[in-house]
């Protein structure tokens, strides 16, 4: 019972929850949420920052910030209505598809209101580089237990193929 993530196998991860003596069917959702807090925080760490993240956490803080709603409502909402997009397209999500929004909305809205907000470049880079490292050991944790896609990424693979689209000059 290997962690498999593609074609590699991390046998030291493994050994992690090996030693926790914890079963496969209470570990797997054990590891999503815990994937998607630490994910929330990297998140969180990259928006503290303002030096840039990626375009579904941008549009949800401009969402966030042009309403006034909580950032978790408005990842909720938005995770919601790509879920959604992607079941009109027969793709059913799994429940790391569900999970995935709250939780990380919930997180990022805890986290940065315990946070200060560096004012100089340089800790503001640093801010940034290790939210970027804890964003990429968040989502490394959460798809490693194969529950399903983020609900960008459910919608996108509800798309593949794409709808036929006929395009002519004449």
């Amino acid at each position: 019972t290997l962690l498999t993530l593609g074609r590699g196998r991390w046998p030291a991860a493994d050994a992690v929850w090996l030693a926790t003596g914890m079963p496969l069917p209470v570990r797997r959702p054990v590891q999503l949420v815990l994937g998607c807090i630490v994910l929330g925080v990297g998140i969180a760490l990259l928006l503290q920052a303002r030096l840039g993240a990626d375009g579904y956490t941008m549009l949800v803080s401009g969402l966030a910030g042009a309403t006034s709603v909580a950032f978790w409502i408005v990842n909720t909402v938005c995770g919601a209505l790509l879920v959604l997009l992607a079941l009109v397209r027969r793709h059913r999500p799994g429940i790391g598809t569900v999970v995935q929004p709250v939780v990380v909305g919930v997180t990022v809205s805890a986290v940065q209101g315990l946070m200060p907000t560096p004012e100089s470049v340089g800790w503001r880079s640093v801010q940034f580089l290790a939210g970027f490292l804890i964003l990429c050991l968040g989502v490394a944790a959460y798809l490693a237990v194969d529950l399903g896609a983020g609900p960008a990424e459910g919608a996108a693979l509800a798309f593949d193929p794409p709808l036929p689209f006929k395009w002519s000059y004449s």
